[in-house]
């Protein structure tokens, strides 16, 4: 654990942003970062519930790492697992039944799925990837409600500004609601943090 990683942490446990954006260079531990917010919005708040909202690829890999690193069970959201613990809980919710929830983005935007999700309240909503909920698209209409119902926003990007600038605005708008939660952004490289470059050699 590197210094510079526990600064988003101790900005939300210090009150001064509910909205972040990691944008830190790639290989920066951007998810350790953002499972360091989990904790601590975990270890803090009775009954949290945590959303992580992950391309399908990298959801085993967030679970193993929430696992290895924390020590935060946190389970798998999909069609199958979720008529599971429904025929377990009964009439309960299944979104409710566990602290910490990860699933992808491609699932939530069902339309069937956002109706189950819609009167939830996160007590984080952690958005990997983030780069890709911009635009009118199905996604950006899903992550836009989801951070609507979220106490705090996490948007995790190496690549945070394609060139399109309302894309970008957009992105920098997810969670906010009538501009009243400002966007705290982190964006630094391996030398910003005083870590050596890599270099190519031809």
């Amino acid at each position: 654990l590197l210094p510079f990683q526990l600064e988003p942490a101790l900005a939300v446990t210090h009150g001064i942003a509910s909205r972040l954006l990691l944008a830190d260079e790639v290989g920066l531990g951007k998810t350790i970062q953002a499972a360091l917010i989990v904790a601590e919005i975990l270890e803090r708040t009775r009954h949290a519930r945590v959303l992580i909202v992950a391309p399908a690829a990298l959801k085993e890999q967030w679970q193993s790492e929430l696992d290895d690193r924390f020590r935060i069970d946190a389970w798998l959201a999909d069609s199958v697992s979720l008529a599971r613990l429904g025929a377990e809980w009964g009439t309960t919710n299944p979104w409710t039944c566990r602290p910490v929830t990860i699933t992808s983005i491609d699932f939530v935007k069902r339309p069937e799925v956002m109706r189950a999700l819609e009167a939830l309240v996160w007590d984080a909503v952690v958005f990997d990837e983030a780069h890709g909920l911009t635009g009118r698209s199905d996604r950006a209409l899903a992550a836009g409600a989801l951070a609507r119902r979220a106490r705090t926003v996490v948007l995790l990007t190496a690549t945070p500004h394609s060139g399109d600038d309302r894309a970008f605005e957009t992105l920098c708008g997810i969670g906010d609601l009538d501009r009243a939660f400002p966007l705290l952004t982190f964006r630094r490289t391996r030398s910003d943090v005083g870590l050596a470059v890599s270099r190519k050699t031809l």
